[in-house]
């Protein structure tokens, strides 16, 4: 593992650890898109449930304050 740091170091320098930004260099085309993809869905899924969530306080017979 060590040495793996090590390579990293030499070809990002300071950057090496910090994380995303150099990593989605390396991700392949594929790799990328699902990644992409599997955000969407969970983007998707938390607008599906904050619009769910204001149609149920919306509505009269919601679960709103008592």
């Amino acid at each position: 593992m060590l040495e793996r740091w090590l390579k990293q170091f030499a070809v990002h320098g300071e950057n090496s650890f910090q994380g995303q930004p150099w990593r989605s260099a390396v991700l392949s085309a594929q790799d990328r898109i699902e990644q992409l993809e599997e955000e969407l869905r969970l983007a998707k899924l938390e607008v599906s449930l904050v619009r769910r969530m204001l149609d149920e306080k919306k509505s009269p017979q919601g679960n709103g304050p008592k």
